[in-house]
């Protein structure tokens, strides 16, 4: 094993040490209510060729808005769960909003939701949060790859094997990566999207001298990709780590590009500017991406029972 590997390893040890017991108390709560909902799986590979944008929750994102809402209903739209009210509100609902807080933090996140919105999570996100989802089935949920070289989330295979036979798929698999943003873009791909365009990826944040001593946070400085000052902390690091290694895997089949136009450089992607980004959206679909979610899911519906 490789030392990525031994450090992966060691980081989903300690992520189950403090979480298993919430993550088990939520699923015992949960499955009753999402055991017969089509997954993620439902999505996977309907949607090839496909524009997607990622809205993620960076300083940036309300800068992308206007292009979003220009060429809105040409793209598939995934939103994490700590931008959805922006976006919102923004003028450019979600297609999809991708939540994998365990916390009920993500109840504040979300806010007020409209119903219809889909939102794709894990089965044991918080009760409070999915059974606000559940009862309009606006909830898609899916589980964590599980690789044994890594350990990778051990958690999952033992609920699987006790729930459902040992079937790690049931629902569908996505790669969480280093957080909600690259599950998102594990969708996105999963999909058949490309190409895959992300807005608010900032990684990084700005903060004046005489403000500093008010952050909480205050990480560490950095420059951007535009030569400017921002701050930066170990969790950003690491996810731009995880894209620097797993976006060039990808770039047979689809393009990716960082199209946020501020924050941490991601060299493994494309950087492109937001309005010349948004062009290449500039096709009409054959599908409403929203729409065709729905049908989807509803045909994985009928079809559940002869699945399983």
């Amino acid at each position: 094993m490789n030392q990525r590997d031994e450090d992966i390893r060691r980081i989903n040890e300690l992520t189950e040490q403090r979480f298993g017991a919430q993550w088990r108390e939520n699923w015992a709560a949960n499955w009753d209510s999402v055991k017969g909902l089509p997954g993620i799986i439902s999505l996977l590979g309907g949607f090839g060729g496909a524009p997607c944008v990622i809205s993620a929750a960076g300083p940036s994102l309300e800068k992308a808005l206007p292009y979003m809402r220009k060429y809105r209903g040409r793209y598939v739209h995934i939103s994490t769960d700590a931008c959805y009210k922006r976006v919102r509100n923004g003028g450019v609902p979600p297609d999809l909003t991708v939540s994998a807080d365990a916390q009920e933090r993500v109840v504040w996140l979300i806010g007020k939701r409209r119903r219809g919105d889909l939102f794709a999570g894990i089965p044991w996100q918080h009760p409070n949060y999915v059974s606000r989802v559940v009862k309009d089935r606006d909830f898609v949920p899916f589980t964590e790859y599980a690789d044994e070289n890594v350990g990778n989330i051990s958690f999952w295979g033992e609920i699987a094997l006790r729930y459902l036979g040992g079937d790690t798929e049931y629902f569908g698999t996505v790669l969480p990566g280093s957080g909600v943003t690259s599950a998102a873009m594990d969708i996105a791909y999963s999909m058949g999207c490309s190409p895959i365009i992300f807005v608010g990826l900032d990684l990084s944040w700005k903060v004046d001298n005489a403000e500093l001593e008010n952050v909480p946070e205050k990480g560490e400085k950095v420059r951007d990709i535009n030569g400017d000052a921002v701050y930066t902390k170990g969790g950003y690091i690491i996810q731009r780590e995880y894209f620097e290694y797993m976006v060039p895997k990808m770039r047979r089949r689809c393009h990716i590009i960082n199209a946020t136009g501020a924050g941490l450089r991601i060299s493994a992607m494309d950087s492109m500017g937001t309005a010349d980004a948004m062009r290449l959206c500039d096709s009409k679909l054959w599908f409403v991406p929203a729409l065709r979610m729905r049908h989807l899911l509803e045909h994985r519906k009928k079809t559940w029972g002869k699945d399983r």
